[in-house]
C-alpha cells in the first residue's frame, strides 16, 4: 500500500542520517532490481480485522433495493405472437442480504375465438356485439407464482379498453407451486374484432415487459 511504502522511505532516510557506515549497503540494495525492500517490523500489514493501516477513501452508503414497475405502460413493450411461450418473472421476496428473489414462470396465449352469440346455454349475448375468448396458460418454474385475469385487458386502435369479465372456465386468480400449471379463458365484450390483448400487471414487483398480442 502507499502508506507502507512512504513510511519505509522515511525510515531509510533516518538510518542514512544516523549510520553512515550502512549507507553504501543501502544504496546498493536500492539500485539492485532483484533486491526487495523489507517493511519495518513496527508497521503491521494492512488489514481491516487486525487494526492495521487501511488506505482512506470516500465514505459509501449502500444503495436501497429497487424494483422495476411494469404497470401504466412504463416498461418496454414486447410484441408477442399467439401460441408462443414467454418466460417471465417478478420479485417475490428478498433474502437476508437484501438480494431480490424472483418467481419465475412461463405464459402462453392462444389466438382468440370470436362469437356474437352467448357462450353458454343460459348466458347472455355480448352487449357490445362480439365476445373475444382467449385461452391463457401459466406454468410455474419456481414456488409461489401468482396470476390474475385482471392483469389482462383488450384495447382498440384508439387505445380504449374493453371490459373483460368472467364466465365458464375463466382464468381467475391463484398461486402456483413449482411445476404446476393453470389454464383458463379471458372473455372480452367488444364492439370491434381487431385490437390488442395487453398483459400489464399493476403490481410494482413485475420486472418484465408490457406484452401485447395484436389481433
Amino acid at each position: 500500500m502507499n502508506i507502507t511504502r512512504t513510511t519505509a522511505v522515511a525510515l531509510s532516510a533516518l538510518v542514512l542520517a544516523g549510520c553512515g557506515s550502512q549507507a553504501a549497503s543501502h544504496a546498493a540494495a536500492t539500485n539492485n532490481p532483484s533486491a526487495s525492500p523489507t517493511a519495518p517490523a513496527s508497521i503491521p500489514p494492512s488489514s481491516e480485522d487486525d487494526g492495521g493501516f487501511v488506505q482512506p477513501g470516500p465514505a459509501t452508503t449502500p444503495a436501497p433495493a429497487t424494483t422495476s414497475a411494469a404497470g401504466g405502460g412504463s416498461s418496454p413493450v414486447l410484441d408477442a405472437k399467439f401460441g408462443q411461450t414467454y418466460a417471465l418473472d417478478y420479485v417475490s421476496d428478498y433474502d437476508h442480504n437484501n438480494n431480490a428473489e424472483y418467481a419465475e414462470y412461463t405464459m402462453t396465449v392462444a389466438a382468440p375465438t370470436v362469437t356474437s352469440s352467448a357462450l353458454s346455454q343460459y348466458g347472455s349475448p355480448p352487449s357490445h356485439g362480439h365476445y373475444l375468448v382467449f385461452r391463457v396458460t401459466f406454468a410455474a418454474k419456481s414456488e409461489g407464482v401468482t396470476y390474475n385475469v385482471m392483469d389482462f385487458d383488450v384495447r382498440d386502435k384508439a387505445n380504449e379498453k374493453s371490459s373483460c369479465g368472467t364466465g365458464e372456465d375463466t382464468l381467475g386468480d391463484g398461486t402456483l407451486h413449482a411445476g404446476q400449471k393453470a389454464s383458463g379463458t379471458i372473455i372480452c365484450d367488444v364492439a370491434v374484432t381487431d385490437g390488442t390483448l395487453v398483459f400489464d400487471p399493476s403490481r410494482p414487483d413485475y420486472t418484465g415487459s408490457l406484452i401485447e398480442w395484436p389481433f
